[in-house]
């Protein structure tokens, strides 16, 4: 998946390092252990088409690009640039077909619109 900001082209990745960066700001802490639960955290929040979500979804999809832009630029690419209820389908179908969100999309596929979900 590619977006396009500011007139640049850039690369998504919904791989381990970008469950890596969401598993470091959304946690569960219990006795000093931090068990990481970004995926569960911010998938009802695309699937309410919550906004602030899809960006930070986009933001740590973006990381495998060198010059990735930063959370105020893909904000303002969501506020003045972008089909978003496009973005929120397209986020949700890549989610489950990517190797390592597929399993987890699977379990929460009940929960997801009928659009955003892709056939088996």
């Amino acid at each position: 998946m590619e977006i396009k900001i500011n007139e640049k082209t850039y690369k998504l990745n919904f791989g381990i390092m970008f469950l890596r960066k969401l598993d470091a700001v959304h946690y569960i802490e219990e006795k000093g252990i931090k068990i990481g639960f970004g995926l569960n955290s911010v998938v009802p929040g695309l699937i309410s088409r919550n906004a602030a979500t899809l960006s930070e979804v986009l933001y740590y999809a973006l990381w495998l690009n060198k010059d990735r832009p930063t959370q105020a630029q893909v904000d303002e690419f969501l506020e003045n640039d972008a089909n978003v209820e496009q973005l929120f389908h397209e986020v949700l179908i890549e989610l489950q077909k990517s190797n390592v969100t597929r399993s987890s999309m699977k379990n929460l596929k009940g929960s997801l619109p009928e659009a955003d979900k892709i056939a088996e």
